[in-house]
């Protein structure tokens, strides 16, 4: 979507990568790295699943990325792999402000599809 993302309220999805993740709990905001994972449900059976689709992406330097921002407490499942789901809006110099997250854990949720980014209504 390029600058027409912009300030428009949209729904993001990737696999969560551990290194980024910051949590000041003086605000509280935690911030992360999501990145980009297929969102067709044919490629990730293909693939081998959720969760081999979560690694896969994790470990691919070339794989897109996304910095999440959430001025909220760190939710308890945000770790390495794991799949994060954010509502809010993409900011100036790219990094996306969350009002909501949604975090599933790839071993509990290995027959579910990423949902990737779409505008929200």
């Amino acid at each position: 979507m390029g600058e027409k993302a912009l300030g428009r309220n949209l729904t993001v999805s990737g696999a969560v990568l551990d290194d980024t993740i910051v949590y000041d709990a003086t605000l509280p905001r935690v911030t992360f790295t999501i990145v980009q994972v297929p969102g067709d449900a044919k490629e990730v059976e293909r693939l081998g699943g959720l969760a081999a689709v979560l690694t896969a992406a994790v470990n691919d330097p070339s794989a897109a990325r996304l910095d999440v921002v959430v001025d909220d407490v760190k939710p308890d499942l945000l770790g390495n792999e794991v799949q994060a789901i954010a509502r809010g809006r993409l900011g100036e110099g790219g990094r996306f402000y969350a009002d909501e997250v949604l975090l599933k854990c790839p071993s509990r949720y290995e027959e579910e599809i990423p949902q990737q980014a779409q505008r929200s209504q």
